[in-house]
């Protein structure tokens, strides 16, 4: 079963994020100065903060000293030394198989450049909870915030299976009880992509321009394997299987005795797996730790400009594991720049994070159709387990159930939905108020099956926002003016209130309790009487 169409609110245009010259100057003259200590206190308001030294009137940025990555790391070091053989002549008498060993799982989405320096700062704590403001600097950027967390650690890394004998990967658990609606943190994406480049291709280009800490960050996340990386390992295979016979015959000889033409074909041969192998191993890296930065489907995203950037890589947030029962809800705010991750439900302590990898799809389709759309949005060892995918649960034949009932009445009110588009446009004639009305017992039926299933995201606001609407028709307006205070209330748990999405929520609440007031109602009083 397709995914659902219907509209979606508030599709604002996303800022293209990229450096600005200025900051690129900063960050070459930056390379030139001597490392600052990585931690420091600064705490964010209340008392003055600690003063950054100097340098010409601009703050100093910590700097990474000039050693190679690969010094540090022998996943890094290793196919450095092996392109280099292999650039001079040193062809490994190989198979195909050996080539695929030596060389590491790699995938997906190329971005551009938006984190140069980093480092650590460690503030005093501060009372947490669903306050979007009462956050502490975890880590910066030049001075700005890259990962804010509320002041008393919410959550902890630990490492998890991922399918793969002997390969784990962090994963994150809350370390105390977190209530719902609660900003659990803040991240600056480390690097973001837009739809008009390769992102395997673009994620390798841009690795050689990341300072030496930035590259080793990267290594550092787990490798994992992706259906485009399962793909490139067939590419090799045919490089492989193109080139063995005459790399094999050539090396049989003596070098001196090569050709131009020859020398020439061995030195592209040479490149073409190294350049495989290059993006096989930062994308496998880079493809498990993207996250939407537009809240679209990907079939509703054609008429974004090309340039904009629509996925981030975030080392924290992008650690969280696929549930298609959540608990979290992590989207990319305008207004900061930065992605935000709040809880959706009461999560005790010990409990793992959790959001969705594939969006609204979770909510309307089978466990089928779901497991076909994660094996192109996980990694491939990926299985979900949770109680609507596995069919041992005793709430599995409920989950497939309202799914299927969630898909045809979606459908449902998206066809009546674009029925009134097209009668606002003079194009057809409005529904008549039967029909409306059967429309808002279809609204109504649909957020109870959303609410079985488990759903507190942004899906019950879209569809409330809808109900609020034809309530407003039918002149239902203290029912209206209950969805929309709901739905505002849902939009700020989710969100935040400082989220360019809880705009259109925020004024359909304002215009609903603007016409309960002008018809003697008592507005937000009312509502917090009843």
């Amino acid at each position: 079963m397709s995914s659902p169409q219907y509209t979606y609110i508030d599709l604002s245009h996303l800022p293209e994020i990229t450096p600005s010259s200025s900051e690129a100057e900063d960050a070459e003259s930056n390379q030139a100065k001597a490392p600052r200590k990585d931690s420091r206190r600064n705490r964010r308001g209340g008392k003055k903060n600690q003063k950054k030294k100097k340098a010409n009137g601009k703050a100093v940025a910590p700097t990474d000293d000039d050693t190679d990555p690969a010094e540090h790391s022998d996943g890094l070091a290793k196919p450095r030394q092996e392109y280099e053989s292999f650039e001079n002549g040193d062809v490994p008498a190989n198979s195909s198989e050996q080539c695929v060993a030596r060389a590491e799982n790699v995938g997906q989405d190329s971005v551009q450049a938006e984190s140069s320096k980093l480092k650590f700062v460690v503030t005093k704590s501060r009372s947490h909870g669903p306050s979007s403001s009462d956050f502490d600097t975890i880590e910066e950027d030049d001075g700005e915030a890259v990962l804010e967390t509320p002041g008393d650690p919410m959550f902890e890394k630990r490492k998890i299976n991922v399918g793969l004998p002997g390969l784990t990967r962090d994963g994150l658990f809350a370390t105390v009880d977190i209530q719902p609606g609660t900003r659990i943190l803040t991240e600056k994406p480390f690097l973001t992509h837009g739809r008009s480049v390769d992102k395997l291709i673009f994620f390798a280009e841009i690795f050689d321009k990341l300072t030496p800490s930035a590259q080793q960050r990267i290594m550092d996340l787990c490798p994992l394997p992706f259906a485009e990386t399962e793909e490139m390992g067939k590419q090799v295979d045919r490089i492989l299987e193109k080139h063995a016979k005459f790399v094999k015959d050539l090396e049989a000889r003596d070098r001196s005795t090569w050709s131009k033409v020859e020398t020439l074909r061995f030195a592209f041969a040479s490149k073409l797996i190294s350049d495989v192998i290059k993006q096989w191993r930062i994308g496998s890296r880079v493809l498990p730790n993207l996250i939407s930065m537009v809240n679209l489907p990907e079939e509703s995203r054609g008429y974004l400009n090309p340039r904009d950037p629509v996925t981030g890589l975030c080392l924290t947030i992008g650690q969280i594991t696929h549930s298609c029962i959540p608990n979290c809800f992590a989207a990319y705010n305008t207004n900061l720049e930065k992605f935000t991750l709040h809880t959706t439900k009461f999560i005790p302590a010990g409990t793992q994070l959790t959001c969705t990898a594939i969006g609204h799809y979770i909510w309307y389709n089978p466990v089928a159709d779901r497991a076909v759309k994660l094996a192109t949005a996980t990694p491939t060892c990926f299985r979900c387990t949770c109680d609507a995918c596995d069919p041992s649960s005793m709430t599995f034949r409920q989950h497939e159930i309202s799914r299927t009932h969630l898909a045809q009445l979606a459908e449902t009110l998206s066809a009546f939905n674009n029925r009134q588009q097209a009668a606002a446009e003079g194009e057809e004639d409005w529904p008549t108020h039967e029909e409306t009305e059967t429309m808002v017992n279809a609204t109504n039926a649909l957020l109870s099956h959303l609410t079985i299933v488990g759903c507190n995201d942004v899906e019950p606001i879209r569809w409330r926002i809808l109900l609020c609407k034809l309530l407003c028709q039918m002149k239902e307006w203290q029912p209206a003016f209950r969805v929309a205070k709901l739905n505002m209330r849902t939009a700020v748990a989710v969100w935040g209130k400082d989220s360019l999405e809880c705009q259109p929520v925020v004024e359909q609440y304002s215009e609903v309790e603007e016409k309960v007031k002008a018809l003697g109602g008592e507005g937000e009083e009312d509502w917090e009487e009843s």
